[in-house]
């Protein structure tokens, strides 16, 4: 019965846990890539040019550092969501709610950004939902359960 339940794992975990890895990757490719300039010129073509004028070199450095420190946190807790780590699944979870949080704000702020931020703020309203479905937290409890009971 055991082996029954581990074959037929959702789908769901492996394809979020792939799309936050793919979105680590993309941003740790963005903070390879992101200068000053890149990142100026960025915000006039998406039509956030007043924005572009505000923001010094040492606030782009900062969200340089950001964004690592983001793209380091996507890879390891969607690595985990493979694995069916239950921290990674809290993790992500409380992770998301604070993205959602900050899109809120961010589009009463500036309602422009709604067009460019809305992909991010649909992928992890999906990962809450998901992962505190209550099936969905009975895998991985069951996985940790099982790890503890093989020790």
């Amino acid at each position: 019965m055991q082996n029954e339940k581990t074959k037929k794992l959702p789908k769901g975990i492996v394809v979020l846990g792939v799309l936050i890895i793919i979105l680590g990757v993309v941003s740790l490719i963005n903070h390879i890539n992101l200068d000053y300039y890149r990142y100026r010129d960025s915000l006039e073509k998406i039509g956030q040019g007043e924005i572009s004028s505000q923001i010094s070199q040492s606030q782009v450095k900062t969200i340089n550092t950001i964004s690592l420190i983001f793209s380091g946190f996507l890879l390891f807790a969607g690595v985990g969501i493979l694995y069916h780590k239950e921290k990674a699944r809290k993790a992500l979870v409380y992770f998301s709610a604070v993205i959602v949080i900050a899109f809120l704000l961010a589009a009463a702020i500036h309602p422009s950004s709604i067009v460019f931020l809305f992909p991010q703020f649909l992928l992890f309203s999906i990962v809450i939902l998901y992962f505190t479905n209550k099936d969905v937290k009975k895998i991985f409890a069951e996985k940790r359960k099982g790890k503890n009971s093989n020790q």
